[in-house]
């Protein structure tokens, strides 16, 4: 045993020699340089979204109007009012009135019934043009019969001018030519057969308060009260008027025959058109 230990050591002795050599090589050696880093892959697009079923797109959620804008919106929306915004409620539409209804018109034309001397009744016509939209130029004719006193019957024929003070309120101003008869007797009982009856025409004033309304091209008037004053009697005569053959004989009259007392005019409805 003893004869074999110095080749072990011999042995160990030349590995460690070696294996210092071989490190003393190597630290002088350089070592070769890295290879350089693989370049990073590129990126790669996402891949598409995987098929679904359609959603119905959401709502628009309502939003509160701006604090103060600056003027209000036409229609405001929905649970916001004018007084959201700070602006009173928009004034009510104003329709048109009589004035504005008759401002492009031309003529007028109307037709009615009125009370004559408080127990009588009349009808007339009116036609008129206008010069303004105001002011109207007008000729009426009037027929009525009164039945006391004396059964009058009164025919007239004027030309005057209605101005409007406000849309619908008018005075009435004129010149009126009036031919009356009044009959002598209320009956036919004279034994001679004749009817006798006194006839004379005259002239004088006119005048008329009244209101008339208007809407589009209908108009509705009331003339409340209407008098006409005699200033001149033109002619007057008595009248015998034969029942069998219809002639008749006339003859003057006295001034006190002669009637020269008013027309009275009371609530005369007219119906018409203004275009």
């Amino acid at each position: 045993m003893r004869a074999d230990r110095p080749k072990h050591l011999v042995f160990l002795f030349a590995v460690t020699a070696a294996l210092a050599c071989a490190a003393a090589a190597s630290a002088q050696t350089p070592a070769p340089p890295l290879p350089p880093p693989d370049p990073a892959p590129a990126e790669l697009p996402p891949p598409p979204p995987a098929p679904t079923e359609a959603q119905p797109a959401p709502a628009p959620q309502p939003t509160a109007p701006a604090a103060y804008p600056p003027y209000p919106p036409a229609y405001p929306p929905q649970g916001y009012g004018y007084q959201a915004y700070g602006y009173p409620p928009p004034p009510a539409e104003k329709k048109p009135d009589a004035e504005e209804a008759r401002a492009d018109d031309v003529v007028a034309l109307s037709a009615g019934t009125f009370l004559y001397n408080v127990l009588g009744f009349g009808v007339g016509i009116q036609g008129g043009a206008y010069v303004a939209t105001n002011t109207l130029l007008e000729v009426d004719a009037l027929t009525a019969v009164a039945i006391f006193p004396n059964v009058p019957r009164s025919d007239s024929v004027s030309f005057g001018v209605r101005q409007f003070v406000t849309p619908t309120f008018y005075v009435k101003g004129g010149v009126r030519y009036r031919r009356l008869r009044t009959e002598e007797y209320l009956f036919d009982s004279e034994p001679d057969g004749y009817d006798e009856f006194i006839e004379q025409s005259d002239i004088g004033l006119d005048m008329a308060l009244g209101n008339r309304w208007q809407w589009g091209g209908f108009t509705l008037g009331v003339e409340w009260f209407g008098v006409y004053r005699p200033l001149k009697t033109l002619d007057a005569n008595q009248v015998l008027k034969n029942h069998e053959t219809g002639l008749e004989t006339r003859t003057g009259v006295s001034e006190s025959k002669i009637d020269v007392t008013h027309d009275l005019r009371i609530a005369h409805l007219q119906l018409g058109g203004s275009f």
